[in-house]
């Protein structure tokens, strides 16, 4: 749980400040709407702030297809200060056929933008895929559900979307989403902080999991 006191906020620098504040004033009275095309710039325009990105996704064409990787370049490989992808389809696929067909996408999508480059290996090597087996799912179907859900309430949680994905910041803000990657935009949700900070760390302790499980 991210909490400000008057004295921490009094502490951050001034620039900070600024950008808080600068946020603040464009979300402010805004509708939340969400389109591939939006999402792929506003991924563009802050990947510089990421240190990581997470995501839970029903089927693996949600994010490897050829249109969608178009969009979405993964810039944020670039930076020096980003850690790691880290993808979990829930799809019983060898992670090393997922993992390939992931970086030639990106590939063909980039080598359609005259200012970007092939993937590096050091970007390569960011990128940590996870697929799920048949008993798996149902070992973790608990998780799954909540990772995929939106919460109205302690008591009450919406129906599994088909895709949850989650970017960390280096201030160690998470923003996060449920929903599908695709045109229709009322089918995607901008999680609130408490929602994404509960998912965060269940995607963390399911990641941890599945790397035991190996």
């Amino acid at each position: 749980e991210v909490v400000l006191t008057r004295s921490e906020l009094l502490d951050l620098p001034t620039l900070n400040i600024d950008l808080l504040l600068a946020l603040k004033a464009e979300l402010a009275g805004r509708s939340f709407v969400h389109t591939a095309e939006i999402a792929a710039r506003w991924e563009c325009q802050h990947s510089s702030q990421f240190r990581g990105v997470q995501g839970l996704y029903e089927r693996d064409d949600l994010i490897m297809n050829q249109e969608n990787l178009d969009l979405f370049h993964y810039e944020y490989l670039s930076k020096e200060r980003f850690a790691e992808v880290q993808m979990v389809f829930m799809v019983d696929k060898k992670e090393k056929d997922l993992r390939k067909t992931l970086i030639d996408g990106i590939n063909r999508g980039r080598e359609k933008r005259s200012n970007l480059q092939p993937l590096t290996e050091k970007e390569i090597n960011k990128i940590h895929l996870q697929s799920l087996s048949r008993q798996q799912i149902s070992k973790y179907k608990k998780t799954l559900d909540s990772l995929r859900s939106r919460r109205f309430s302690k008591e009450a949680v919406s129906r599994p979307f088909e895709a949850y994905w989650s970017f960390e910041t280096h201030f160690g803000l998470h923003i996060g989403f449920v929903g599908v990657l695709d045109e229709n935009a009322d089918n995607t949700r901008n999680l609130n902080l408490q929602d994404s900070v509960d998912k965060a760390r269940e995607f963390k302790e399911l990641w941890r999991n599945l790397n035991e499980d190996r």
